[in-house]
Formats: C-alpha cells, sequence, structure tokens
C-alpha cells in the first residue's frame, strides 16, 4: 500500500516522547491522489495510541529533507529499493 518503505525520523528516531514522525517512500509508479495519501495516513495512524505526523520524502522541504533522511530508522524496506536516498 504504501510503496518502497516507511521510517521514523525526527525525535521519534531518538526516542522522545513525542508524536510519532514517520517518512514514507512512495512508489513513482502510483498515481497518489489526495484520497490515496489520506489513506495511507489514516493507515497508519490506526497502528500508533498517540498523534501521527506521516509525510512523503518528496513532500519535504529541501531544509528538512537532508536531516531527516539522516535520521530515518527504517521500518521496511522493499528488497529492489537498495538506495532511497
Amino acid at each position: 500500500m504504501i510503496g518502497r518503505g516507511a521510517s521514523t525520523f525526527g525525535s521519534c528516531s531518538g526516542g522522545a516522547e513525542s508524536e510519532n514522525d514517520i517518512l514514507v517512500d512512495l512508489d513513482p509508479a502510483i498515481v497518489v491522489t489526495i484520497f490515496y495519501y489520506a489513506g495511507v495516513k489514516e493507515f497508519i495512524a490506526g497502528m500508533f495510541d498517540r498523534p501521527v505526523d506521516v509525510v512523503s520524502r518528496e513532500s519535504l522541504r529541501p531544509r528538512v529533507q537532508p536531516k531527516a533522511t539522516a535520521d530515518a530508522i527504517y521500518a521496511f524496506l522493499k528488497p529492489n529499493a537498495t538506495e532511497l536516498k
């Protein structure tokens, strides 16, 4: 459903008690609509008991992307998606 991978980043990856920051790597072959993205966010939020902020790598601001990518701890990564950075 999500695509190539999902990871935690930011304060969540450091073990801090805050909202869960989830970075998703959507498959470029999937045509992403607002409804699809909302479904992904709802699906992921349903796995946690505290607030969740779900963002796609493509939606990260250029100044945030390098740190978020460096901090990322992958929950899953498709075998054919060995390099996402």
